[in-house]
């Protein structure tokens, strides 16, 4: 999660390196520099996921007199000029192989009705009233992708939006069994995994690359099983990163200090 400040404050080649996929849900107060950094971030070669109401106010929140989203209409190749509070939920269906929906997935709270100018539909609505067809779209943008969700969604619908966004992720590198979570993170240019085993059972996860557990100093051969220990949490360092060269170093002589 970021604050627009930050945002703004990074070059849109350093957001892409560590954000590859960056979500504005219903940014409604937003200034043009907030809304152009968005469309160059995409253009560098990021993937921005905008939600419903993004870019509709200025840095005033007064409505823009401009087609909405303001300043990303044309790049993301959709625009709308009505929407409607949905008073139950409406269910969403998968317009394309490229997406799986889990079943129960539906749009909801609001809908925007969008006009598809330049864009491939993933997800449809259900044939309602209002005439919502189009729920997600995307559009290659630059060297990178522009989508545009046009609802609030429902969990299945957002589980499912974001394993299309983001299909590989740490915890399906490690084999994370249900109850056990795994979040990563750059120290020093070196990547370190928190695995959490939320559960009252052993079990264990399975090394995509060399690791060295940073408190018992064991070292874990690729595929190789980690075990974890009822309502455990370790913390490795991962051989391996895609973006920077990361060693394993051997612990200091310390670290249980």
């Amino acid at each position: 999660m970021q604050h627009l400040s930050q945002f703004l404050a990074a070059t849109p080649a350093q957001l892409v390196r560590s954000f590859p996929v960056l979500l504005a849900p219903a940014v409604y107060v937003a200034d043009d520099a907030v809304l152009e950094h968005m469309r160059q971030y995409a253009g560098a070669g990021g993937h921005l996921i905008a939600g419903i109401r993004t870019g509709y106010g200025d840095d005033l929140a007064r409505a823009r007199p401009v087609v909405a989203p303001a300043f990303l209409a044309e790049a993301v190749g959709v625009h709308d000029d009505e929407y409607s509070n949905l008073s139950e939920p409406l269910p969403v269906s998968s317009a394309t192989d490229e997406l799986t929906l889990e079943p129960g997935a539906a749009a909801t709270g609001w809908v925007d009705i969008l006009q598809v100018d330049d864009a491939d539909v993933l997800a449809t609505c259900q044939p309602n009233e209002l005439g919502a067809s189009a729920a997600l779209t995307t559009r290659a943008f630059g060297a990178g992708r522009l989508s545009y969700l046009g609802t609030v969604p429902n969990a299945p619908l957002a589980r499912s939006i974001a394993r299309w966004a983001v299909p590989q992720t740490a915890a399906r590198q490690w084999q994370a069994p249900e109850g056990v979570t795994v979040a990563t993170g750059l120290a020093n240019g070196r990547l370190l995994t928190f695995i959490s085993n939320w559960t009252v059972q052993q079990t264990s996860v399975i090394a995509p690359a060399p690791a060295l557990d940073l408190a018992s100093h064991l070292r874990y051969a690729r595929d190789e099983a980690v075990t974890l220990e009822p309502r455990a949490a370790l913390v490795v360092q991962v051989h391996e990163h895609p973006i920077r060269n990361n060693p394993i170093d051997d612990p200091p002589e310390h670290a249980d200090a």
